[in-house]
């Protein structure tokens, strides 16, 4: 049974009306790799990029320019996993807001700061909270490691402790590298 001109009319209307929805349709964030329960996407390692050019972390292993941002980014999931909640890592008082302060210090202008805060869509809490896991994660390397401030002088030799302890690390939290094929 063939349909009314009436029917196709509506039907090529609705379509019509509907196309620039279509075009207007946003890309969805691309999940890239899942560690443990967490997930790190395409917008995750933007912002750790973005985010690293203007946060110096006091270890080694996270200031290499050479080293891979997903496998940071992974390795930041888990060891923010096996931190927990455990009190000897959570930073002391005043540290995410020094922490805060340099990495504003760190823009030539308080509207590029802004700026990148809009471009992430966050506010300053959330930055707050980015900054403490990120503490976390370095004071469980720190102690994990028994860092002193002398090793901080040999880079190389922290970076290399690091990436062994790492080895024992990663299986502990089940992680898998989703191909743009399978990820949603």
């Amino acid at each position: 049974m063939e349909a009314s001109p009436r029917l196709k009319t509506l039907l090529i209307a609705a379509a019509l009306a509907a196309w620039p929805a279509v075009l207007r349709a946003e890309v969805a964030d691309r999940i890239v790799s899942v560690v443990g329960e967490t997930v790190v996407t395409e917008s995750d390692l933007g912002f750790e990029e973005a985010f690293a050019e203007h946060d110096v972390s006091p270890l080694p292993p996270f200031e290499r320019a050479d080293a891979d941002l997903l496998q940071r980014l992974e390795d930041y999931r888990i060891l923010r996993t096996l931190a927990a909640d455990v009190d000897v890592f959570r930073p002391p008082p005043g540290a995410v807001d020094a922490r805060l302060e340099a990495f504003k210090e760190s823009w030539s202008r308080r509207a590029d700061y802004e700026a990148f805060l809009e471009r992430w869509g966050m506010d300053e809490a959330r930055l707050r909270e980015a900054i403490y896991a990120r503490l976390v994660i370095e004071r469980y390397v720190a102690r994990n490691l028994g860092l002193t401030p002398d090793d901080l002088t040999r880079p190389d030799e922290v970076i290399e402790r690091y990436e062994a302890f790492m080895q024992r690390r990663r299986p502990l939290v089940p992680e898998r590298r989703l191909d743009p094929l399978e990820a949603p």
